[in-house]
């Protein structure tokens, strides 16, 4: 083998490593703390002149609360109805604060209390410096004036308010004038027509006989209303006088003896003589013998008395059975004529009784339609009344919560925030010129120029940890590429923990980043965004993004606004911060390694590990590197990947 060019230098061991720097080129290793403190410098001049000569720009605002009292109708979902209202109330009131003529007013007013050393505004001076920010899920609006000149913030301001007041005065004024004078002309104007409809109604009562309301008192509707009384009745006795009749032919054929009711009491008498004849007949027979009876006058008398009576019997039983039958024929053939004439009369007055039906609903219609005229005549004179007594009803009252006052501090920039961010930003510019700068200096070896080996020895008192033989290690695949380690993953269990532990706040940021939202998009999502009906999250982008809306966390950000809170929403360390405080809370190991990041890639590994395609992943939580979508890949279960709508897109925590 062929002995390479160069030389081998061999120095005595070292045991502090800083001397070894001193093999370094010295000109190189000399320069690198001038031109990083030269590019420091430079950058930090820049950062911070760009920084300190912005115009500072203050802010004053007040506040007002527009209410409007609504009746929300049974059955309806009463919180998005009172949004709605909410929503629609704030959209009017921003259209006027916002309109010209109220702007136009204020600087009027505002113009005309100046002081002497300061000029006139304009309308295009303040066209920018206005605008009118609505407080969500309240009546409550904040007039707000930004600029750079903090003594006119507040008294723009104040007139803005009280032109506003002053233009609802004349309004209210306007509007009670004219809606009184519209309402008095359409109460005149139902007067005269309830006036000639009640003139109609009462010729149309004499012209057909309509005593009164109630058709009682009229003579056809009486008369047919006794015929069908008489019907009735007439009806009863016929069914009475029939059932007698057949009663008495029942009698008569089975030969039952039937009789007239003034008969009864004479065939009684008969039948009573017959059985004292009979009775005294047997007593005569016990004592005589019938030959002796042939024999004696007053002996025969009493057989032939007996045989009379008994005549006397038959014949009155043979009258009564004809007289009874007539009489019961002749009671049925009347009750059957009575119940035909009442008929044909009842026919004869029927068209007249419908007439007068037809007649009397006329006469109704004619009387409500009087009465609905009335009915909106008193509505008028009522709401005319109202109107009159107070005319502010028609509009929300209003009132002033807090007037403005001039500002103080500036709102924007902050200057020892962005200095802090230039001294960073500076440091990072810093170092990287030095290593563009070793970069580009370093020194090119080619392969045929002769090298230099330069060994350092071991220490004695180390060497023998080194001596000893190294254990076989498993055969590992060499990774193509460095990668950038993964944030912790936590588990189902280590998840559910931590949301048991963890305040409202620290739901709503952990269950949106356990949706799919990365961190800046949940710091940047609005109430606007959440589709509570379809249960979905639009997240904006190029293009929108829609991910699924879990019930829990639904539940957990309409259960607290603090999340929209845009005066007061947090930054990415903040939450960051929020989600590390209840890792410790929960007593969770390594807490210092969860942060947003990790629960983001606990989401995205837990679509992966369902068998998500990697092509669809990014509709689900947003644009990942092409790298990092690669390595991902680690995770994915053998197969082909399946299409995201195949899958449970909850994370199981969010789902119960």
């Amino acid at each position: 083998m062929p002995a390479l060019p160069g030389s081998i230098e061999i120095f005595p061991n070292r045991e502090d490593r800083d001397e070894f720097s001193s093999l370094a080129p010295q000109g190189k290793r000399n320069r690198r703390p001038f031109l990083f403190l030269t590019s420091l410098l430079l950058f930090l001049a820049v950062g911070l002149a760009y920084v300190w000569l912005r115009a500072p720009v203050y802010q004053s605002a007040a506040s007002l609360t527009i209410a409007r009292e609504e009746v929300v109708p049974a059955g309806a979902a009463a919180a998005t109805v009172e949004n709605n209202l909410i929503r629609q109330l704030m959209a009017e009131q921003q259209q006027i604060l916002l309109g010209s003529r109220l702007l136009e007013e204020t600087l009027l007013r505002l113009n005309e209390n100046r002081g002497v050393d300061r000029p006139a505004l304009r309308l295009a001076d303040v066209g920018g410096m206005l605008s009118v920010v609505p407080i969500e899920q309240t009546q409550v609006i904040e007039l707000r004036a930004s600029g750079p000149k903090a003594e006119i913030l507040a008294p723009l301001v104040n007139a803005w308010i009280d032109a506003y007041q002053e233009l609802r005065s004349r309004t209210l004024r306007n509007d009670a004038d004219n809606t009184a004078d519209a309402l008095g002309q359409e109460s005149r104007q139902l007067e005269l027509k309830i006036e000639t409809k009640r003139g109609e109604l009462e010729r149309f009562r004499t012209e057909h006989g309509i005593l009164s309301r109630t058709d009682t008192e009229n003579q056809a509707v009486a008369r047919l209303k006794g015929l069908n009384e008489t019907i009735n009745k007439a009806t009863e006795e016929e069914v009475k006088t029939k059932a007698a009749l057949e009663s008495i032919r029942t009698a008569i054929a089975q030969g039952e003896p039937v009789l007239a009711p003034g008969e009864k009491q004479g065939v009684e008498s008969l039948e009573k003589r017959a059985q004292e004849l009979r009775e005294q007949l047997q007593g005569i027979k016990r004592r005589y013998t019938p030959g002796y009876m042939a024999l004696d006058p007053q002996l025969k008398l009493v057989p032939e008395q007996l045989a009379q009576v008994e005549n006397q019997i038959r014949g009155k039983l043979e009258e009564g059975k004809h007289e009874a039958l007539s009489q019961a024929e002749q009671a049925y053939a009347s009750a059957r004529q009575a119940v035909l004439e009442t008929r044909r009369q009842a026919e004869a007055h029927k068209r007249e009784a419908t007439q007068f039906t037809t007649d009397f609903a006329k006469q109704e219609a004619m009387q409500a339609e009087v009465e609905k005229l009335e009915s909106i005549h008193g509505e008028i004179q009522a709401k005319l009344a109202r109107i009159e007594s107070r005319p502010q009803e028609k509009y929300p009252p209003l009132r002033v919560l807090e007037r403005a006052y001039p500002p103080t501090q500036p709102v924007w920039p902050d200057y020892w925030k962005d200095s802090g961010i230039a001294l960073a930003v500076s440091l990072a510019a810093a170092l990287a010129g030095i290593g563009l700068y070793d970069y580009l200096t370093r020194r090119d070896t080619t392969p045929n120029a002769p090298q230099t080996f330069q060994i350092y020895p071991y220490p004695e008192r180390i060497l023998p940890q080194y001596r000893q033989e190294p254990s076989s290690l498993p055969h590992q695949p060499v990774p193509l590429a460095l990668e950038a380690p993964f944030p912790r993953e936590l588990t189902e269990p280590e998840l559910r923990l931590l949301f048991e532990t963890a305040d409202s706040k620290t739901k709503q940021w952990a269950g949106l980043l356990l949706s799919g939202l990365s961190l800046e998009e949940a710091i940047a999502l609005r109430l606007q965004q959440l589709d509570l009906a379809a249960n979905r999250i639009l997240v904006a982008g190029e293009p929108v993004r829609s991910v699924p809306l879990s019930p829990r966390l639904k539940t957990w950000l309409m259960q607290s606004p603090s999340i929209w809170d845009y005066a007061m929403a947090p930054d990415s360390g903040e939450v960051s911060a929020l989600i590390a405080c209840a890792a410790v809370d929960s007593g969770l190991s390594q807490p210092g390694a969860i942060d947003a990041a990790a629960l983001r890639h606990s989401y995205i590994v837990y679509l992966v590990r369902q068998g998500i395609r990697l092509s669809e992943l990014e509709n689900i939580v947003g644009p990942l590197p092409v790298k990092t979508l690669a390595s991902y890949g680690h995770f994915s279960p053998p197969g082909p990947g399946l299409p995201a709508e195949k899958l449970p897109l909850l994370h199981p925590v969010l789902e119960r």
